[in-house]
C-alpha cells in the first residue's frame, strides 16, 4: 500500500492518487514522520517478500538493484521518492527468484537427460557389435549384436524375461529375481502382464541408479543426492504398481535396502531430512520458550498504549527489531514445515510422467 506524508502525518495513497481522509498516524515532528513512513514501508516489504533468500539469489538481487539505481529517477517519477526503493527492491527480488528458478530448471533438465542417457545405454544392446568402430551399426552388425546379446542373456545369472522385457540388472538383487520368478509361475494369481512388465523395468532403473552410485559415488563432485532423489521417485511408482496389482507389499521389502545403499554414499556431514543441526532439540525448545515468554510480556506492555489518548511513537530502530524477529521466526517455521512434510506420492508420480516414456 503506497503512503504519502503531509507535514507530520502519514496517509494512505490510493491508485487514483487520492489520499485517505484520516491519517495512518501522526508524529511530533516532520523528522519522526519520515521515520514512521519508513517503518511502514519496511513492514510491508517484510510481509510481501519470500521468507527465505538464498546467497545466490542475494547476489542476483544486488546485480538487479545496481542496474535499477542507474535509472533511479524514472522509478522516483513513477512511484514517488519514499516508495521507489521499496518497488525497486521487490522487483529485484522477483527477477532474481525467476532467474534462479530458470537456472535450476535448466540444471535439473541437464541432470535428468544425463540419467536418461545412462538408462537408455544400459537397456540397449550391451555389445554394440560395432566391428569397424565407426560409431554406426550396419544391418549385419545389428543382427550380429542381437545374436551375441541373446547368447549372453542365457548365461547371465539372475536375469529374467518378464512378459517380453529382458531384465539386465537383477544380478544385484537375488530377492527381486526370486520374487519375479514366483510372479511368472502364477503363485499370486493372474495379473496384468503389462503392469508386471513395467514393474520389472522400474526395478531395472532403480538397480542401474544403484550401480551408478556404487561406481562413482565416492568421486569428488558426484551428485549422490540427485541419484537418491531419482531412486525415491522410482520407489514411489514401484509401490503404486504393487498396490495396483494387489501384490503383498511386504514381499518388496528389499526395495528399501537398495534406497539405503544409495543413501550410504552421501557425505557423512550431509543430512537430507533436517539439514545440519547446530543445537539439540531440548536447547532449542528452551530458546523458543524464552521467545514466547518475552513476546507475551511485550504484547501486554504495548497493549496498555492502545487505551491511551494521543499518538504513541516508537523509535524506528525499535520497530525494526520486532519486524525482523517476526520475519525470522516465520522463516524458521516455514522451513521446518517443509522439511517435515510427508512425501507426496502423487507429486512424485507427476514428476515422473516425462521420464516414464523411456520405459513404455
Amino acid at each position: 500500500m503506497p503512503y504519502e506524508r503531509k507535514g507530520k502525518c502519514v496517509y494512505k495513497k490510493y491508485s487514483n492518487d487520492k489520499s485517505s481522509k484520516k491519517p495512518v498516524g501522526c508524529s511530533d515532528t516532520v523528522a519522526k514522520a519520515k521515520k514512521y513512513i519508513q517503518a511502514l514501508y519496511a513492514s510491508e516489504l517484510n510481509e510481501s517478500l519470500p521468507n527465505t533468500i538464498s546467497p545466490e539469489e542475494q547476489a542476483k538481487i544486488k546485480e538487479f538493484m545496481k542496474a535499477f539505481m542507474k535509472d533511479k529517477q524514472t522509478w522516483v517519477d513513477k512511484y514517488g521518492l519514499e516508495q521507489a526503493n521499496l518497488v525497486m527492491y521487490k522487483t529485484a527480488v522477483k527477477k532474481a527468484k525467476e532467474k534462479m528458478k530458470k537456472t535450476k530448471k535448466t540444471m535439473d533438465e541437464s541432470k535428468t537427460n544425463l540419467l536418461k542417457e545412462l538408462i537408455k545405454d544400459a537397456l540397449k544392446n550391451p555389445k554394440k557389435a560395432d566391428l569397424n568402430k565407426d560409431g554406426k551399426l550396419s544391418s549385419y552388425e545389428k543382427k550380429r549384436g542381437k545374436a551375441i546379446e541373446k547368447a549372453m542373456m542365457k548365461e547371465e545369472v539372475g536375469e529374467l524375461n518378464v512378459y517380453g522385457y529382458q531384465t539386465r540388472h537383477f544380478d544385484i538383487c537375488p530377492g527381486a529375481t526370486a520374487l519375479f520368478k514366483r510372479i511368472l509361475d502364477g503363485e499370486f494369481g493372474e495379473l496384468n502382464n503389462k503392469l508386471v512388465n513395467k514393474l520389472a523395468q522400474l526395478h531395472d532403473i532403480l538397480f542401474i541408479i544403484e550401480k551408478n552410485t556404487i561406481e562413482k559415488g565416492e568421486e569428488e563432485g558426484f551428485d549422490v543426492e540427485y541419484n537418491l532423489k531419482q531412486a525415491k521417485k522410482i520407489e514411489a511408482v514401484i509401490y503404486r504398481l504393487v498396490k495396483q496389482l494387489g501384490l503383498p507389499m511386504n514381499e518388496f521389502g528389499y526395495v528399501q535396502g537398495h534406497i539405503d545403499k544409495i543413501k550410504s554414499y552421501l557425505p557423512m556431514n550431509e543430512d537430507l531430512d533436517l539439514g545440519h543441526q547446530d543445537n539439540e532439540p531440548h536447547m532449542l525448545k528452551a530458546d523458543l520458550y524464552r521467545i514466547g515468554k518475552y513476546a507475551m510480556e511485550l504484547y501486554k506492555m504495548i497493549n496498555q498504549f492502545d487505551k491511551m489518548e494521543g499518538e504513541v511513537d516508537f523509535p524506528h530502530w525499535w520497530q525494526a527489531k520486532i519486524i525482523k524477529a517476526k520475519s525470522m521466526l516465520v522463516s524458521a517455521k516455514h522451513y521446518l514445515d517443509f522439511e517435515l512434510k510427508e512425501p507426496q506420492i502423487d507429486t512424485m508420480i507427476k514428476d515422473l510422467d516425462s521420464e516414464e516414456d523411456m520405459i513404455d
